[in-house]
């Protein structure tokens, strides 16, 4: 229930973005001036992930411990841990 009311409320209603109660999400989860983010509901979220403004996160897909979503990506697939993703579609620059 609580989450619902913050879903509903906070995540949807004052960032615009789109998060799933159902999301598999590590600890030290970051979410970087949270507008218009939207991640599928079967992404596995790792430990302190950075995820960026305008970020889409697509697919059936794991983001590693460490990871940093840039600005405006499209994650389409998994990377390894440690990796910086950037671009549409996002690739590794790290």
């Amino acid at each position: 229930m609580i989450f619902r009311i913050f879903d509903v409320v906070l995540v949807r209603g004052f960032m615009n973005s789109q998060l799933q109660p159902s999301l598999d999400i590590g600890f030290g989860l970051i979410l970087n001036h949270p507008h218009m983010i939207i991640i599928h509901p079967s992404v596995v979220i790792g430990n302190n992930v950075q995820i960026n403004a305008g970020a889409r996160i697509i697919g059936n897909i794991t983001l590693g411990d460490n990871v940093i979503v840039g600005a405006n990506a499209v994650v389409t697939k998994t990377f390894p841990d440690g990796a910086v993703h950037v671009g549409i579609p996002a690739i590794n620059i790290a």
